[in-house]
């Protein structure tokens, strides 16, 4: 999609995204709370990397300006609050393009995006005026803004985490030459699924990242007991080891750490 193109689409879906959110919250925000911070710290972070799919950004490029941006966010989370979604959105926009700029030196981009701001006349100044109102109204204030940046804490943690699991996931596909349908049937979810998390369009859960990685550890001692040339062949030979089935059906099967030791034990015991 060309960048000019997205300049228009990108905001417009930012604030439905923050519109039809908005109702989920309920009384979570009425008063100062991690968990409603850190949900809106999530909602926020997808709402960045709206932004920077759009604007076609690199994986790298992308996560390091989502990441940065969402730091700058607290006056998007003060409009979002109070139910002003469109400020919200603005506010959003606003803190990307300043993180692209002194991220990626990236003016072109940066200025598509803040014609499109304003477009919005009086937006940012809007937001800004409310943070400020806020702050001078309510001794909530400081308590969320530091109950907000505990939470953009946690999410970019996790983030990390997802980054790992990731590449334990890039790993697997390579290794034994996988498709994402194939990962998705050994963690029991869509091959869809299995793609949002390698792209990391989406976070993959705790559970599920624990599964993955111990899977990695499996993949690591099949690579020890075979050339990494033939370790996707081997694999998928039927063998009386796996019951008349290949190595590869248990392993689809979410029996990786099994079919090493079962490997392990019968190459020990020839040697």
């Amino acid at each position: 999609m060309p960048t000019a193109l997205a300049a228009q689409l990108a905001p417009d879906r930012l604030r439905d995204v923050l519109a039809s959110a908005a109702g989920d919250f309920g009384a979570s925000l009425d008063v100062p709370n991690l968990l409603g911070a850190r949900a809106s710290a999530s909602l926020f972070r997808g709402c960045l990397h709206v932004l920077s799919e759009h604007a076609r950004l690199e994986d790298d490029a992308a996560r390091l300006v989502d990441s940065e941006a969402l730091y700058l966010a607290f006056e998007a989370f003060v409009a979002f609050r109070s139910g002003a979604t469109e400020e919200a959105a603005a506010a959003l926009v606003d803190a990307w393009t300043s993180t692209t700029l002194a991220e990626l030196h990236a003016p072109e981009t940066v200025q598509i995006y803040r014609r499109e701001i304003a477009a919005l006349r009086g937006i940012s100044e809007t937001v800004s005026a409310a943070v400020k109102t806020f702050a001078e109204s309510t001794e909530d204030y400081q308590e969320w803004l530091i109950l907000f940046h505990q939470a953009v804490e946690q999410v970019i943690s996790s983030e990390v985490a997802s980054d790992r699991g990731r590449s334990a996931l890039r790993s697997l596909m390579t290794r034994l030459e996988l498709g994402q349908d194939d990962l998705g049937r050994m963690f029991g979810v869509s091959g869809e699924t299995v793609r949002r998390w390698e792209r990391g369009l989406s976070t993959i859960p705790a559970e599920r990242r624990s599964a993955i990685l111990a899977a990695e550890a499996g993949l690591r001692k099949l690579q020890d007991l075979f050339l990494p040339q033939r370790l996707a062949t081997a694999v998928r030979r039927p063998a009386e080891l796996f019951d008349g089935e290949s190595a590869l059906d248990w392993i689809l099967r979410g029996r990786i750490a099994e079919v090493a030791s079962r490997y392990d034990a019968a190459l020990l015991y020839q040697a």
